[in-house]
């Protein structure tokens, strides 16, 4: 595998607020943040719902 050599004049830098311990980390990926909020809204509505399904299931005149 060839890689070239880095250039002397360039300098990695890294944004402070993504380093510093102290702030709390931008939003980087909005669209991946409400990917994930609405994960969580499925799942607690896949949880609530199958809660619902098992308890109704035990109750006499049901099903």
């Amino acid at each position: 595998m060839l890689r070239c050599p880095p250039d002397p004049s360039q300098q990695c830098r890294i944004e402070h607020a993504l380093a510093c311990p102290r702030q709390q980390l931008p939003d980087l990926w909005p669209w991946l943040t409400v990917l994930r909020k609405e994960n969580a809204r499925k799942a607690q509505r896949e949880t609530e719902s199958s809660t619902l399904s098992t308890s109704e299931e035990g109750l006499p005149g049901t099903g």
